[in-house]
């Protein structure tokens, strides 16, 4: 039964509560908001200034509410207003509406307020964003925040970003179901392709029955944001294999907008001797590597130049097939740098690099190609059975990295069949196509297999470069470990050699 004069049905509120007549007409409490955790729902109002405040389940048929069902009460402030937490366990199945009465200390009750609908409730925050000008390639984000605040859970059925296709988007929604005081924030992302004033939105679809789909203006403007390097040949001096050498290069924007270096990149230029497949070049790097360049400011980016030495590499795949040299480190570098800001838009910078490299043997090439390309060898070696099967060869530098090795001999089971069990066995072997490496071999280590998976001891040889008085220069092997090895100057002829040695089967 409603508590106002039923002769008059529903009496308004009044702004200072002055009337009079039955319970001295007294205001009724009208809800204003409800916000929920996950756990709990609390709802606020305004009601007569220091009253007893009740509320209950309504009848959510009746405008002003019919209470059937008392959940709590609490005391309206000096101020005129309340606010209490529900008796509820969240999330509620069905939705539920509110009413409440208001009773002054003179036990004066008013009539039951309006009803007020608790259900699924969709709120959206910020309504509207305007991204900072971007630079054309560029991003910019911003949070977008979607919440329930009501007692049920709130399903999201939609988020469309318009215009389709356009520079605007929003992250996707791990869980299209929020329960009761669960928010997610989004991003929106505005990645401009063209220089322009940009215009959107984003709508969202929910079940929220008080509320229609909610709509968030999207803005932003695009400026075509370049950058300019300082110098467009960069020098940098001789530099030692394993040390380092740096200069700066110093990147700059002239737009009102910042740009974004999203990556600087180093490609070894080819030449005529060697085509890279991967241009990647190891030898430099960047610091930073990745930054952003503010409107109208610069950015200063040391070059590093750290050249290094080959990791040594072997052939065995074909017999006397030498590796090509290209691995070695050259002592001239041609690099292009690249500051890329956008692939798609073509947005970069490319500075030259020049670098030398300290010349080292066996590391930064050879030198003279006009050497006579041919070193001879002969082995007299002594094996009781007679059984040698092949020999192996280990090309040396200075710095004892092996530059290239040949494995796998075949002529040698061939060439001890005409020889006897208990006699020596010379070994002849012709070496060409070392002229790429004159300058940087410097030893040759040799070691002999036999048929029973027996190897010598290791015999090493130094290599040594001369010029006779006559001819090109020559390179003439020089036993190092122990005598017994006849070694030919260049084609010099087999007859001249120095005194033989017995290898014999490793002991180990």
């Amino acid at each position: 039964m409603s508590i106002g004069d039923p002769s008059t049905g529903i009496t308004p509120n009044d702004a200072t509560d002055a009337d009079t007549g039955p319970n001295n007409l007294l205001n009724f409490p009208v809800f204003t908001a409800s916000t929920a955790t996950t756990t709990t729902v609390t709802v606020s109002g305004t009601a007569p200034a220091n009253s007893l405040i009740e509320i209950f389940k309504s009848d959510s048929k009746q405008a002003n509410g019919q209470g059937f069902e008392f959940m709590i009460s609490t005391t309206s402030t000096g101020a005129g207003t309340f606010s209490v937490d529900l008796p509820l366990t969240l999330p509620l199945q069905d939705s539920l509406t509110l009413t409440a009465t208001a009773t002054d200390g003179a036990s004066n009750t008013s009539e039951f307020g309006p009803n007020f609908k608790l259900n699924q409730r969709l709120n959206v925050s910020p309504l509207s964003i305007t991204f900072p000008t971007t630079a054309v390639g560029g991003v910019a984000t911003a949070p977008l925040t979607i919440c329930n605040t009501g007692v049920s859970n709130l399903t999201i059925s939609a988020l469309v970003v318009a215009p389709a296709g356009g520079p605007f988007s929003v992250s996707e929604l791990a869980d299209d179901t929020l329960s009761p005081g669960e928010c997610v924030t989004l991003t929106v992302t505005f990645a401009p392709t063209s220089a322009s004033n940009f215009a959107g939105s984003i709508t969202i679809t929910s079940d929220d029955p008080s509320a229609d789909d909610v709509v968030v203006t999207l803005g932003g403007t695009a400026v075509l944001g370049v950058i300019n390097v300082n110098v467009t040949t960069l020098l940098i001096p001789q530099t030692r294999v394993d040390g380092s050498r740096s200069a700066i290069v110093t990147v700059s924007n002239p737009t009102s907008v910042a740009v974004t270096v999203t990556r600087t990149e180093f490609k070894r230029r080819n030449s005529a001797k060697v085509t890279f497949t991967d241009r990647i070049d190891p030898f430099f790097r960047a610091v930073p590597s990745t930054f952003t360049v503010p409107a109208g400011g610069s950015v200063d980016v040391s070059v590093i130049f750290s050249p290094l030495a080959p990791i040594p590499t072997t052939d065995t795949s074909v017999v006397f097939e030498l590796p090509d040299p290209g691995y070695q480190t050259p002592k001239k570098v041609q690099t292009d740098m690249t500051f890329v800001v956008s692939d798609s838009l073509g947005i970069s910078k490319t500075v030259a690099i020049k670098a030398k490299v300290k010349p080292v043997p066996g590391i930064t090439g050879g030198g003279a190609p006009n050497f006579v390309d041919q070193l001879d060898l002969t082995l007299d070696v002594y094996d009781p059975d007679n059984n040698l099967s092949n020999a192996r060869f280990f090309f040396l530098n200075e710095s004892e990295i092996e530059l290239f090795r040949i494995d796998n001999t075949p002529g040698v089971t061939k060439a001890i069949k005409k020889f006897a069990k208990g006699m020596n066995v010379p070994l002849t072997f012709t070496f060409t196509g070392l002229a790429n490496y004159a300058g940087s071999l410097r030893f040759l280590d040799c070691v002999v297999d036999d048929g029973s998976g027996q190897s010598s001891n290791t015999v090493r040889f130094r290599i040594r470069y001369i010029n006779p008085k006559s001819g090109p220069p020559q390179m003439v092997l020089v036993p190092e470990s122990s005598s017994g090895v006849s070694g030919f100057r260049g084609v010099s002829p087999a007859s001249i050699f120095l005194p033989p040695m017995v290898v014999g089967p490793s002991r180990r």
